[in-house]
C-alpha cells in the first residue's frame, strides 16, 4: 500500500512539509555497476533549480520476495546542480518512507571520499545518530564536479529500534515505503560522521518502490563480500 502523504525532511523545525513532496513512478529502472556487475532495481528522483536530483537503487537476498529481508546492497548517485563545478551537499533516504521512526540513511562527499551517517527520530526535529545495531561497509564510490555515487551493503538496514520505536520495510510484499531528501548545502565538520553539522534539505518527496524479478538474486552474497570499505572517521582532527 503506497503511503504517498508521507514527508521526509532530514532536518527540519516543526510542521509536516507536505509542501515539495513529489510521488514517484514505483516501476523500477534496472542498472548494472560497471566496475562490480551487481545488477540493481533503481528510481530516479528528479532535482529543481537548486539540485541535481538523485538516483537510489538497491539488491536484496536470493529469498527476499519470500520472506522480509533485514539487509541490502544500496545504491545512491547525487548528482550536483547544472552548472556545479564541484559535489556538496548531501542526499538522504528513509528507509521507512518517513522522517519519523524510520531510519535514515545519508551520504555526503568529503573531499574525495564518500561518508555516510545512519540517523533516527521521533519527531520533527534534527535527526540524531542512530544507536541500533545497523552499520554499513562501501564497496565503492565516486567524487567528482557532477556529483557523487556510493555502493554499499547495510546490514540490518530494514529492520530498526530505538528508544521503544521500532520498525521495518518488508520485503515480501514487493513494495516499499521509501522517502528521499537532498541538499546542495555546505555541511560543517563533515570528515566526523557523528558529529556532522547537517542543514536542512532543498528537496523531498516519498514514493512506493516496486521489487521485480531482479530485485532479489542469488549472487547477493557474493556481492555483499566486496562491502570491505568504511571512511574512517576523523573527529579528533575537527
Amino acid at each position: 500500500m503506497a503511503i504517498l502523504n508521507r514527508a521526509f525532511a532530514t532536518v527540519v523545525a516543526a510542521g509536516t512539509l507536505l509542501s515539495g513532496c513529489h510521488s514517484q513512478a514505483p516501476e523500477p529502472t534496472i542498472y548494472t555497476d560497471p566496475s562490480t556487475d551487481i545488477t540493481f532495481n533503481t528510481w530516479n528522483l528528479p532535482g529543481n533549480l537548486k539540485v541535481g536530483g538523485l538516483t537510489f537503487g538497491m539488491v536484496l537476498p536470493s529469498t527476499a520476495l519470500k520472506e522480509d529481508a533485514t539487509e541490502f546492497i544500496g545504491y545512491l548517485n547525487c548528482a550536483a546542480v547544472k552548472g556545479s563545478t564541484t559535489a556538496d551537499g548531501w542526499c538522504g533516504i528513509a528507509l521507512g518512507g518517513s522522517m519519523i521512526d524510520s531510519l535514515l540513511f545519508l551520504a555526503y562527499p568529503d573531499k574525495d571520499v564518500v561518508r555516510t551517517s545512519l540517523r533516527f527520530t521521533s519527531g520533527y526535529s534534527m535527526p540524531g545518530v542512530y544507536s541500533g545495531n545497523a552499520t554499513v561497509k562501501q564497496i565503492g564510490s565516486i567524487v567528482n564536479a557532477t556529483g557523487f555515487s556510493l555502493t554499499f551493503h547495510c546490514q540490518d538496514c530494514l529492520h530498526w529500534s530505538q528508544s521503544g520505536a521500532n520498525g521495518s520495510a518488508s520485503t515480501k510484499r514487493g513494495l516499499l515505503d521509501l522517502g528521499y531528501a537532498q541538499s546542495a548545502k555546505e555541511l560543517s565538520n563533515p570528515s566526523c560522521s557523528h558529529g556532522l553539522g547537517l542543514v536542512r534539505h532543498d528537496t523531498q518527496g516519498t514514493w512506493t518502490a516496486m521489487l521485480d524479478e531482479h530485485a532479489a538474486n542469488g549472487s547477493y552474497d557474493k556481492w555483499r563480500a566486496l562491502a570491505n570499505n568504511t571512511a574512517p572517521d576523523l573527529c579528533d582532527a575537527t
